[in-house]
This record gives C-alpha cells, structure tokens and sequence, in this order.
C-alpha cells in the first residue's frame, strides 16, 4: 500500500497536488531561462555529531569546487556547534545555508506557537552565519542580525521528513519563506549504493529540477560523497550546471527576450505535464494527507520494518 502510493507521486505531473504551496522545481516551459541548470541541495547538513572529525563539509566542498558547482545547504541548526568555521568556509565559497529547523524530526504535530519559536531560532542561527561570512569574506559591518549591503535573496525553508501542516504554512507565510522540496531524489538515507543514487538522480534530472542529497559525513551516509561525485560528473557530461536556489530562483524570474533562449526540445516526455508548485488543486489537501506520510516513509514507516537495500533499491525503481 505504501508503495502504491508512493508510485503516485513519483512524477512532476503530481507534485503540487501532493505538497501544496511547496517549490519542487522550476518548469523550463514557463521558466525557460532554467534551462541547462539545476539547483543542488544537501539536508541535515553540516553534522550531526559536534565532533568536527567527523565533519565531511571540507571535503564537500571540494567535490563540488572540483566541478564548478554550487549547492544550497539545508541545516538542521541543532547539528551547527562545533562546526561554524566549515560552514563560514562553505558562504566565503558562494554557497547558500538554509532553514531546516532545528531537530531532524517532523514539526508536522507542533503548535503554531512552537513551531514558530523553533522556527524562528534556527533562522537566527542561519543569518549569523551568513552575516558572519559576508564580514569575513568583505569586511561588511554586521548590524542587528542582517549584513550591509548583503544580496537580496529568496528566503528557503525545507519542512524535515517533508512533513507541513497549515499552522507550519501559515507560519512561513507569515515570514516570507517557501517551502522547498524536490522533484530529482533517490531515497539516500536508505539505499547505500553510491552507484544506484547518482544514476536515479540523472535519470531524474531536468532543466529547473531541485535536487536533494543527504549530506555525507564519516561513517554515516559516507556513501553520500561518492554519490555526488558521480551525479556531478554525469550532470557535467549532461551540460547541466548545479547552483544554488537562489541562483537558479533568479534566473527563472528573469525576463525573455524574443529569440534569447534556443527552441531546442526539453529532454522532458511531453506525457508528464508540468504543473506550477505554488498552484493546489481542490483536492490537494486530502491527496496529501493521504500520502504524505508515505511520501516520508523514509523516518517513519519504514522504521517499523526490516529490509534490505536491494528491497528499496527496488522499489525505488518501479516509482522513477
């Protein structure tokens, strides 16, 4: 049952029924200057030990400065002590850090006052950082949380477990911050086949696809970092440009001039209709609670069981 509904939700065409109000990608059609570009994501970045040993953000780094490509990385704030150096070193470098919250679990169940407190902290944790980057890397004066002359830029936020309720989206209406998903995954934090993950992602990818990886680090997911490698190496053999959110959000908002982009035809199956993600359908709301914790079977309904990779390797297959 799970899988059937998770085989439902697998394509782009489903996506802004099953999370609304939700960014999962930008559609070339609509958005046409995304094109040879994909937003790169990393969750539950830096670490989830304090122990900067056990830190693969450096190494990140270098994979990714290797191909010339730059990621938006997702923090779980809580996870931040002990290693605000390496992330002041990933902002210096042009990447983004963004909002995950602060725990590695579902809000989904907190009050509306509770999920705004925890929020609203990670956030805070999040601007010192960029604040503290831009001063490094510019010798800009930082005032009041927020740095002079910093670039504007879109306010990310990715819901843990891809779980959101109306009083999570109330809040980050209330904010200005999107709520960001992806349509290019291959399920990582459960298959340990850095091989299988680069290949579903590539399979997966598109002009305007948001890409998520688990972020590796020594000893849990360290599969991860030979993942990336090698979608970053199959996107490059691709043409295709990994960037930040933001990056690609700016180029999805500008303006076309006539003739600008090429008519070449998007890789995409002309049978998959794009949808925009800010758009819901009448029954977005049911759809989703009928599937979303599937969706998020990863923490949750998958603990109750005992498998193996190859099952979910499977699986996984059948939904991409």
């Amino acid at each position: 049952a799970c899988w059937r509904a998770l085989s439902a939700v697998g394509h782009r065409r489903h996506l802004a029924s099953v999370f609304p109000g939700s960014l999962c990608f930008y559609d070339r059609a609509s958005h046409p200057r995304v094109e040879g570009r994909i937003a790169l994501t990393l969750d539950d970045a830096p670490c989830s030990r304090p122990d900067a040993s056990a830190s693969m953000v450096l190494e990140v780094l270098d994979v990714l400065r290797e191909f010339g490509a730059k990621a938006t990385f997702f923090l779980c704030t809580d996870f931040v002590a002990g290693h605000e150096e390496a992330l002041r070193r990933l902002i210096e470098d042009g990447h983004e850090v963004a909002n995950h919250c602060q725990a590695d679990r579902s809000y989904a169940e907190d009050t509306e006052e509770e999920f705004e407190r925890v929020f609203l902290e990670a956030e805070s944790i999040c601007e010192r950082l960029r604040a503290s980057a831009l001063a490094d890397r510019a010798g800009v004066v930082a005032s009041g949380g927020n740095s002079v002359d910093a670039p504007p830029r879109r306010r990310w936020f990715r819901a843990p477990h891809a779980k959101m309720s109306d009083v999570m989206r109330t809040v980050l209406s209330r904010h200005g911050f999107t709520n960001v998903l992806t349509d290019c995954y291959a399920n990582d934090p459960w298959i340990d086949d850095p091989e299988f993950i680069a290949k579903t992602m590539l399979d997966l990818a598109l002009d305007g696809s948001i890409a998520v990886i688990h972020m590796p680090e020594r000893g849990f997911r360290e599969y991860n970092y030979q993942a990336l490698r090698d979608f970053l190496a199959g996107l490059q053999a691709r043409e295709l440009r990994a960037v930040t959110l933001s990056a690609l959000q700016q180029e999805a908002e500008k303006v076309v001039v006539v003739g600008e982009v090429g008519g070449a035809k998007s890789s995409q199956d002309d049978s998959f209709a794009l949808v925009d993600p800010s758009k819901t359908t009448s029954n977005g709301q049911d759809y989703l609670a009928r599937t979303s914790s599937a969706f998020s079977i990863g923490v949750d309904a998958w603990s109750n069981f005992s498998v193996k990779t190859h099952f979910h390797k499977a699986c996984w297959r059948a939904l991409s």
